[in-house]
């Protein structure tokens, strides 16, 4: 929890710093575009809200093999939320705010035992910092915050029902920057 608390303040201090650095530029340019930009964080191999075998034994809710991409997961003894993202890469969901930008409800939530996170070869889990959906006024387009590439675009209706996001949850702008040349959520 300290951990987190740490890197909720970081990401807050360089917000703070670019807010500042770019306070001179031209506030016509910024009023303009009026743009939703998040700040992008730096990637880490911090573990720490990994479960370990002796937390947790409870067995895989579905026939002992990895969740796929699009499935949320936990075990029973950590509240802590995981989302299997493309190419199994495993996110955790850091906190209630981030989870409820993202989905309407706690359904679909699959319990594992937390010896899943060695059986699938997960060693790392990236934050899902700041997560939210966005869209601007002038597309259909729907992206998703990944605070390591900026706005991912999520390239159709089905990948976006594959990770049973929330139609609800989807944010409009006018303009939203930095939009990544990666498709994450595929």
């Amino acid at each position: 929890m300290k951990n987190l608390i740490q890197r909720i303040w970081l990401a807050l201090a360089v917000g703070l710093c670019l807010s500042l650095a770019t306070a001179g530029t031209s506030a016509a340019s910024s009023a303009a575009t009026e743009a939703a930009q998040p700040v992008l964080v730096k990637a880490t191999d911090d573990l720490s809200g990994l479960p370990t075998a002796a937390e947790d034994s409870a067995p895989l809710s579905t026939a002992a093999a990895c969740p796929t991409p699009g499935q949320r997961i936990k075990t029973a003894s950590n509240p802590r939320v995981y989302l299997v993202g493309p190419g199994s890469v495993l996110y955790y969901i850091p906190n209630e705010t981030v989870y409820f930008d993202l989905w309407d409800s706690w359904n679909g939530i699959s319990i594992v035992g937390s010896s899943v996170f060695a059986d699938c070869g997960w060693s790392t889990a990236y934050e899902l910092s700041g997560g939210f959906l966005a869209k601007t006024t002038s597309s259909p387009r729907v992206y998703i915050w990944d605070a390591w590439y900026g706005f991912r675009w999520i390239p159709s209706e089905a990948v976006f029902n594959k990770y049973a996001f929330s139609w609800s949850q989807i944010e409009s702008y006018s303009a939203i920057s930095p939009i990544s040349s990666l498709n994450w959520w595929e």
